[in-house]
C-alpha cells in the first residue's frame, strides 16, 4: 500500500530496444511510463505495462529487469528472480539486473547463489560499489543492500484472529500465539515466525496460528508463503474473517485485485467491523484506478473506526498519492499522533508538508524522522529539500552528502547537491552532481530538464 521514497533506484538502463528507429522510441515511451507506475505506487498498472511490452519484444532487457522489480516488490519472487536472469541473459553488462537477482536470493536466504551472481557482477566491473558493499554484506550474512532497494511497507496490524485467540487453542498453544504476535509488533520478525512456527508444531490445525504466521511472512516479503498460509487457515476454519482479509492483500500484492476484492467483501460478510479489510477494499479500488470510490470508502472507514489510526493513515496516503497533500496532512497528522512510533505515518507527513510549502514543520518532521531513522538515507534527503527552502544551503548540503554516503545510488540525493551547488554558483559542480544521477536513473525527467538547463544557460554565457 505505501509509495517508494525519494531514492526510488535506477529503474531503466541504456539497453538496446527493437531495430527500428520508430519501435525504439514507442517502446522508450511504453518503458517511461511503466516506470512512472512504479515510482506512483501502482504496481498493478506497472506490471500490465512492462508485460505489454515483452508480449511484443520477450528479449527486451530493460523490460524484463523492470518486470522483475515490480513483481520482488508484489512478493512474486519466483518469477521475478527469473525475469532479472533474462535481463542478464539478454543484456550480459546489465549490472542492475545481478545486484537485483543476488537482492531476492537473499530475502529467500539463499546466500551462496547471491554470492556467486554478485561475484559476477564485479567480476564485470570492479569498480561497482554497491556491487562489492553487496558482495561484502552477504559474507557476512546480513541483509544485502542494492541499486534496486525497496522502501518496505510497515507490517501491517495482525488481525484479530492473534489478539483475541480461539477458546478452542491450548493454553500452550495461545500462550506462544500471543508471544509471536507481540514479537511481530516489535518488528522481530524471526522471532515471530519461530513462535508461530511452535505454535503450529503443537496444534497443526491451529487456524489462528497459520493466518497469523501468514501476515508474518508477508512482512518478511514471502508473498507466496502468505498465501499457503491463509489458505491452510481457510481450509481449517472457512469462517476466520482476519484469514479472508489476510489473503486479500496478500493477492493484491501479487497484482491480482479482483480476487483481493472478493476476499474482503467474503471477510466483510463474516465479520462487517473488520477494519482491515474495509482498508483494504479502499486501497485495492484505489490502485485499480477508481480513486474516488477508493478514497470514499476509507473515508467511511475512519468514520466508523475513529480508534484505528490505521484508517487515517491509508486515507492519508491515497489522498496524497492524489495530489491533496491539504487533505492528506489533517489525518497523516492524526495517524501520527495516535500511533507515534510509526516511521511511515511520520514520512508521509514530512512529505505533505514539504509538498505544501510548510518548509519549516516539514524540516521538523524530516530532522525527529532522521533522529529516530539516522541510517535512512530518504530522511535525509527530505530534509535537504526542506533546508533548500528555508536558504539553509549548507545544512542542506550536509544532508544530501549524508544520504550519499548512506546510499551511493540515492540519484535524489545526488540532484540535491546539484541544486545547492547551482544556487551557490557553483556550476561545473551542479553539472557533474547531475550527470552521476542520471548515470543511476536514466529515467529521471527532473535531473533531465536541469541538465538541459544549464547546458542552455552555458549556450547563452558564451553567446
Amino acid at each position: 500500500m505505501m509509495l517508494k521514497g525519494a531514492c526510488l533506484a535506477a529503474i531503466a538502463l541504456a539497453v538496446g530496444f527493437s531495430s527500428s528507429a520508430a519501435a525504439d522510441e514507442s517502446t522508450a515511451s511504453l518503458i517511461l511510463s511503466g516506470e512512472k507506475f512504479a515510482k506512483a505506487g501502482k504496481w498493478v498498472e506497472a506490471k500490465q505495462t512492462f508485460e505489454n511490452i515483452l508480449t511484443k519484444e520477450p528479449t527486451n532487457g530493460t523490460a524484463l529487469y523492470d518486470l522483475g522489480l515490480v513483481l520482488a516488490h508484489l512478493g512474486d519472487l519466483d518469477r521475478a528472480a527469473k525475469l532479472e536472469r533474462l535481463a542478464i541473459e539478454a543484456n550480459p553488462q546489465c549490472i542492475p539486473a545481478y545486484l537485483e537477482l543476488a537482492f531476492i536470493q537473499s530475502k529467500r536466504k539463499q546466500f551462496d547463489e547471491a554470492e556467486r551472481v554478485l561475484a559476477q557482477a564485479i567480476k564485470l566491473d570492479p569498480s561497482n560499489k554497491a556491487a562489492q558493499k553487496s558482495y561484502d554484506a552477504i559474507k557476512h550474512r546480513v541483509k544485502v543492500e542494492t541499486a534496486s532497494k525497496v522502501n518496505e511497507e510497515e507490517p501491517k496490524d495482525l488481525a484479530a484472529e492473534v489478539t483475541t485467540v480461539p477458546p478452542g487453542e491450548s493454553e500452550a498453544t495461545k500462550a506462544l500465539i500471543t508471544r509471536g504476535a507481540t514479537a511481530y509488533r516489535q518488528g522481530k520478525l524471526d522471532m515471530a515466525e519461530r513462535l508461530m512456527g511452535q505454535a503450529l508444531a503443537s496444534s497443526p490445525r491451529s487456524a489462528a496460528a497459520h493466518a497469523a504466521l501468514g501476515v508474518i511472512l508477508g512482512a518478511k516479503g514471502d508473498i507466496d508463503g502468505q498465501v499457503r498460509e491463509e489458505r491452510e487457515a481457510l481450509v481449517i476454519e472457512p469462517g476466520n474473517a482476519p484469514a479472508h482479509a489476510n489473503l486479500g492483500w496478500a493477492l493484491l500484492q501479487k497484482g491480482n485485485p479482483a480476487e483481493a476484492m472478493k476476499s474482503y467483501h467474503r471477510a466483510l460478510e463474516l465479520n462487517p467491523e473488520l477494519v482491515d479489510a474495509e482498508i483494504g477494499q479502499g486501497v485495492t479500488l484505489f490502485r485499480t484506478g477508481k480513486e474516488e470510490a477508493g478514497i470514499a470508502v476509507l473515508q467511511e472507514a475512519v468514520k466508523r473506526h475513529p480508534d484505528r489510526p490505521l484508517t487515517k493513515l491509508n486515507l492519508g496516503a491515497v489522498l496524497q498519492a492524489s495530489g491533496r497533500n491539504e487533505e492528506a496532512i489533517v489525518y497523516l497528522q492524526e495517524a501520527h499522533r495516535q500511533m507515534p512510533a510509526s516511521s511511515d505515518a511520520a514520512r508521509r507527513l514530512a512529505a505533505a508538508l514539504l509538498e505544501t510549502g510548510a518548509h519549516a514543520r516539514a524540516a521538523e518532521a524530516y530532522r525527529a524522522l532522521s533522529e529516530k531513522l539516522p541510517n535512512d538515507s530518504d530522511a535525509r534527503v527530505g530534509l535537504g529539500l526542506a533546508l533548500v527552502q528555508l536558504q539553509d544551503t549548507t545544512g542542506a548540503a550536509r544532508q544530501f552528502k549524508r544520504a550519499v554516503e548512506l546510499d551511493e545510488r540515492c540519484s535524489a540525493a545526488r540532484a540535491g547537491l546539484a541544486m545547492v551547488a547551482e544556487i551557490n554558483g557553483d556550476v561545473a559542480e551542479a553539472r557533474k552532481q547531475l550527470s552521476l544521477a542520471r548515470q543511476i536513473d536514466p529515467s529521471s525527467e527532473i535531473v533531465r530538464e536541469s541538465l538541459s538547463r544549464l547546458a542552455d544557460a552555458k549556450k547563452d554565457s558564451e553567446i
